[in-house]
């Protein structure tokens, strides 16, 4: 993984524990990173996602329910925004069986 830290040099840092999101806020805490940008690849034991599914909302549209996969996925590419210490991350993912 390499997060960028806005105004600095590039850095990568491993990731390994059960959540990823929570591995990445960590070292975003350890490191007091506040604003940055963060990319990513590998390969995820486990993932959950999210579809955008039309409702009532004001827009029109939300989020469903996690969909939750339990079998290996590639992690194909991750790029997020690291806003005042909060993540925001879009990733695409494939795997053999099906999604």
């Amino acid at each position: 993984m390499r997060i960028l830290k806005a105004g600095s040099a590039a850095s990568s840092w491993p990731v390994s524990c059960p959540d990823m999101c929570e591995g990445i806020t960590k070292i975003l805490k350890e490191k007091n990173i506040q604003n940055g940008w963060v990319a990513m690849i590998g390969s995820l034991e486990k993932t959950s996602y999210y579809y955008l599914e039309k409702n009532d909302a004001k827009l029109g549209a939300g989020y469903g329910a996690a969909n939750e996969r339990t079998f290996p996925v590639e992690l194909c590419n991750a790029m997020g925004l690291i806003c005042e210490g909060g993540l925001h991350i879009h990733a695409s993912m494939c795997s053999t069986a099906a999604m």
